[in-house]
């Protein structure tokens, strides 16, 4: 099957120095509501959509304060984002100059060097880039400022070594307080915003005071907000982040995805390209090829990994154990390789032409890659990775064909995917995407069926307790991230969600009850010991728990999480 090209027609706009698509010109022309969605293909310029949506009054009224934040759904996408898009965009679409690169210091809140790019040296404060915007928009300095979860990570490190007591959480208020009343981007993840306005993400009482959470919420108000790709959450992580922007009253938000998901944000308004595009007719002055052509192979077959190719190559693992250690097996026989995983990130200026990686990498990477590789199992959760994974490559001109192959050996109903193919040879994107979700079907998604939905507010909070029969003070909640997805806390055991990833991987044993509370009861919550590894032929391919209140009923999803199992999980 060949997945055609993908092409956008570009148009002038005098308050930019170059052509832009038909969804940046409305952006950066006209308000049409509060909330917003732009679904365009992969490498079709949602990330200068995003400055443009940033810079839009400012444009207007010269003294208006740009104050936007940017969130990015993996640390990865962040860092390749920032120099890529961000900085390119500000320069050679807005004419920024770049003044000053280094750290926004959190004690002397001046710009210090000693940071240059992206994955250069930094430690204690926010990586930071100061432009100065062109004469049209006053000519005022921006700040282009970092804190994603591992600059977040290094900097409260730093602070806990040196400002201890009742100082924590000092620092990353200085930082925000400072960009407070500058022009401002902050790139960064939802989890920062969470971090003041969730209940759902739980820190232990020690870790700030809790006048910091007022204090830090309100660093956040009138802001605008972007949230790319969107559709990578899943459900339960979804509740989170919507809850949040209404808890910190975001009002002017902008949803970016290739993938579209009309289960969130039902709200926004979704930006019609093609409608665009005839009503700025008069300003067109080309065509852009987004994507090349891309043959897409299916191989019944167990994933093999070629570990010297001769062009950019990428293979995805849907489990990050998998994928870890396969890197590490391949690293061991002297291969040379990039590893994208939960459990390691390689620098991207190690890159090498075979990368090893997990959905940490599927999404808004731009890189030279001519193939990819990856499993599908056939669920209805699978298809917008399978579709991101595809659009990793294709990604600009090249006499060498760009091809992707999906490993279907293990997946359920194997026909189910191989019917697609043989009806088609030649197919476009979002025909092959609508084909996808006809064989398999939405996914569905229902507020009230997960735990998120309930922890924003006491009575649903009591409620839930109730129905789970809970003693209050026994228990309390923690968050965390997509897949891990919560930690219940009952007399010092850690109880996580979601035994998937080991249970596929590994045998495990049953060693004893730890409680007789009625919730963990009807769950058959016990304690767990790993033996051996499985054989791929072992394997259990089971879906993974999704945050829901009622466990998947053809496997045990939960486990009592153990100290020695922290490197494997």
């Amino acid at each position: 099957m060949i997945i055609e090209k993908e092409e956008l027609e570009q148009f002038v706009d005098p308050k930019v120095r170059k052509p832009i698509y038909a969804h940046q010109k409305f952006v950066l022309n006209y308000d049409d509501g509060n909330q917003l969605k732009i679904h365009v293909p992969t490498s079709g310029g949602k990330t200068l959509s995003a400055v443009l949506f940033a810079l839009k009054e400012k444009f207007e009224l010269q003294n208006k304060l740009v104050r936007t934040i940017i969130t990015y759904p993996t640390n990865l996408l962040s860092q390749n984002q920032f120099e890529e898009s961000i900085v390119k965009g500000l320069v050679e679409w807005i004419g920024a100059k770049e003044k000053i690169r280094g750290v926004l210091h959190p004690v002397t809140r001046k710009i210090e060097p000693g940071w240059s790019t992206f994955f250069g040296s930094y430690s204690g404060g926010a990586p930071t880039i100061v432009f100065e915007l062109p004469t049209n928009l006053g000519k005022s300095n921006l700040y282009l400022s970092i804190l994603n979860g591992e600059i977040l990570f290094n900097m409260f490190n730093e602070e806990n070594r040196l400002e201890l007591g009742d100082k924590k959480g000092n620092y990353l208020k200085n930082i925000l307080t400072t960009l407070d009343n500058r022009d401002h981007i902050l790139i960064t993840s939802p989890d920062l915003l969470g971090y003041v306005a969730q209940q759902c993400y739980g820190f232990p009482n020690t870790w700030y005071k809790s006048r910091w959470k007022d204090e830090l919420s309100l660093l956040f108000w009138e802001h605008k907000i972007v949230v790319d790709e969107y559709h990578f959450y899943d459900p339960y992580t979804y509740i989170n982040i919507e809850k949040t922007l209404e808890r910190l009253n975001i009002e002017k938000i902008l949803l970016l995805s290739a993938t579209k998901n009309e289960r969130y944000f039902e709200n926004a308004k979704n930006l019609l390209t093609d409608e665009l595009e005839n009503e700025f007719g008069k300003d067109r002055v080309g065509m852009y090829t987004a994507s090349y052509p891309i043959e897409v192979n299916l191989i019944e077959d167990e994933m093999y990994i070629n570990g010297t190719p001769n062009l950019g190559t990428i293979y995805f693992f849907n489990s990050v154990v998998t994928a870890h250690e396969t890197a590490n097996t391949l690293r061991g026989s002297g291969i040379e390789l990039t590893e994208w995983t939960g459990i390691q990130k390689t620098h991207a200026d190690k890159l090498h032409k075979l990368i090893i990686a997990t959905s940490a990498a599927e999404v808004g990477l731009d890189l030279e890659l001519y193939e990819m590789y990856t499993q599908f199992w056939g669920f209805d959760w699978e298809i917008p990775s399978l579709i991101q994974r595809i659009g990793r490559i294709g990604r600009f001109k090249s006499e060498k064909p760009f091809r992707a192959f999906i490993y279907i050996k293990d997946t359920q109903e194997p026909n189910v995917i191989k019917s697609i193919f043989d009806n088609n040879k030649t197919i476009t994107k979002d025909k092959f995407t609508d084909a996808l979700y006809e064989k398999y079907g939405m996914p569905s998604f229902v507020p009230e069926n997960y735990v998120s939905y309930h922890l924003w507010d006491e009575e649903k909070k009591k409620e839930l307790k109730m129905m789970w029969q809970i003693i209050n003070d026994k228990i309390s909640f923690y968050f965390r991230p997509p897949q891990s997805q919560a930690i219940f806390n009952w007399n010092g055991h850690k109880f996580l969600y979601n035994k998937f990833t080991i249970e596929n991987q590994y045998y495990i044993e049953l060693i004893k009850k730890v409680t007789d509370i009625p919730f963990w009861k009807s769950f058959g919550l016990s304690e767990y010991e790993i033996l051996q590894k499985r054989s791929k032929e072992e394997r259990l391919w089971k879906r993974s728990y999704d945050g829901s209140l009622n466990p998947y009923p053809r496997s045990k999803n939960w486990f009592v999480y153990k100290p020695e199992l922290q490197n494997i999980i």
